[in-house]
């Protein structure tokens, strides 16, 4: 083919609008990854100093695509629009790792398959609703998604051994903007240290790291007298200060206890299927492979930052999302795995690839059309609801956090919504509402004055 990309852009530009239409439009307009596109269209339009950030403020390289795609379409479409994006950077970092694995035409082969197979996880996902499909988190933002094509990319470019210094030259920013977005994303970067074969460029890494990383801390406590931004590390301390060793190691084992049976029972069967062939052929395969140690470091690495964010950080029975850039690379591995030692002949497979996308689109799209009527009423009832808030004189009103980044989207910021917690406080994590303090020092009202929107509009349908 002349321009070898063009199907992957067509390709995931196609899963991106079945997703965002059918089984993924759940998570993908959740509150959580409304953040984002709120806070962009603030920051376009106004002082955005009143916002209350995350932990993770997902600067890099989330906000800043978000905030060029916010020129290009709207609101509303903004999530989807970064979805399809999202997934494109992944494909294409994947396809320049695997092409120095396995050539040229064994990559696009690989790259392929992984489409065809997240087109099928939706359409077995459409049938099998009590499921979760991991594939959805490849759609979200804010979610470390980048930690995947941000890995692939700087472990792709230290594999060009005839220009060391550019791998350098790269390394660097990426690890300066991306522990500004998010400080435990430089565990991903950690994992490159262990591959380093020669101690001399090992220590040149180390040491440039620990420069980048505090510098980029300075910064971030400059940022901390303009902006509200707590520090993920002082919460973990916090968490963790009045532990013992013993009751830590107890706690951690009977965290990932409970993450297993929950990953076991509520993930769908597809990624078990997956794993174990993954696993098989692995254990078949005599061959050596040079990525071994850089994925199996990475994995070990993202699996103890899933134990410290959801058991101490942030305490969270299932944060699945924070596994997913490494079962991805574990896909990815699985994928080199098996194709580099065959001797396949991966010259002649655009045909049957387009006639399944073709055969899978089809079938999408008549699933779509069945659940149009439903798809419709609900839009109706949400436009219901917004317009009668947007007639009432009071444009301001205490509310829930679900509620308030939901109705501040779809209402294209008409509304200003105000949340609170269950306990009667107000809400500020994630939330740019509050205009002055006199809002923030507020207690909310009682819970029968305050206005909730009713769960047809709030809840992720």
């Amino acid at each position: 083919m002349k321009y070898p990309h063009f199907l992957f852009y067509l390709g995931t530009a196609m899963v991106g609008y079945f997703a965002t239409q059918t089984i993924y439009y759940e998570i993908l307009y959740h509150p959580d990854n409304l953040y984002l596109p709120l806070f962009v269209t603030d920051l376009k339009t106004e002082n955005i100093s009143h916002w209350f950030f995350p932990p993770s403020t997902y600067a890099f390289p989330d906000m800043f695509l978000m905030y060029l795609l916010s020129f290009c379409v709207s609101l509303k479409y903004l999530p989807a629009t970064y979805g399809i994006l999202n997934l494109t950077l992944i494909l294409l970092s994947s396809y320049f790792l695997l092409k120095q694995e396995l050539g040229k035409h064994k990559a696009r082969f690989a790259i392929h398959l992984i489409l065809l197979l997240l087109l099928v996880s939706i359409s077995v996902s459409y049938f099998h609703e009590s499921s979760l499909n991991l594939f959805v988190y490849l759609f979200t933002s804010g979610h470390h998604t980048s930690a995947i094509y941000l890995f692939l990319g700087t472990l792709s470019f230290y594999r060009f051994k005839s220009s060391r210094m550019s791998y350098f030259a790269l390394c660097l920013p990426i690890l300066f903007f991306g522990y500004l977005s998010d400080r435990f994303l430089i565990l991903c970067f950690f994992s490159l240290i262990f591959i380093h074969k020669n101690r001399k460029d090992m220590y040149r890494w180390i040491i440039l790291s620990i420069l980048i990383l505090l510098f980029s801390e300075v910064l971030l406590q400059y940022l901390n007298h303009f902006y509200h931004i707590p520090s993920s590390f002082l919460n973990l301390l916090k968490n963790i200060s009045n532990t013992s060793l013993g009751e830590f190691f107890l706690n951690t084992l009977t965290y990932f206890y409970i993450f297993f049976k929950l990953y076991f029972t509520r993930v769908g069967l597809l990624f078990h299927l997956i794993g174990i062939c993954i696993i098989l052929a692995s254990i078949l395969k005599k061959r050596k492979m040079r990525l071994t140690n850089s994925f199996l470091v990475f994995g070990i690495l993202s699996f103890c930052f899933l134990g410290i964010i959801g058991r101490y950080a942030f305490p969270h029975a299932f944060p699945i999302r924070y596994l997913v850039p490494s079962l991805y690379c574990f896909l990815l591995y699985g994928v080199i795995v098996i194709l580099k030692p065959s001797s396949l002949s991966c010259t002649n497979y655009q045909i049957y690839y387009a006639f399944s996308y073709l055969l899978l689109a089809f079938s999408l799209f008549i699933t779509l059309s069945i659940t149009q009527t439903m798809v419709e009423r609900i839009a109706t009832h949400r436009e219901g609801i917004l317009a009668y808030h947007q007639s009432q004189p009071n444009k301001r009103f205490w509310t829930s956090y679900i509620a308030e980044k939901k109705l501040r989207f779809w209402s294209e910021n008409q509304l200003q919504p105000l949340p609170c917690d269950s306990e009667g406080n107000p809400y500020l994590w994630i939330s740019g509402a509050f205009k002055n303090q006199f809002e923030v020092r507020a207690h909310c009202p009682q819970r029968g004055e305050r206005i909730w929107v009713p769960n047809s509009l709030t809840k992720d349908f």
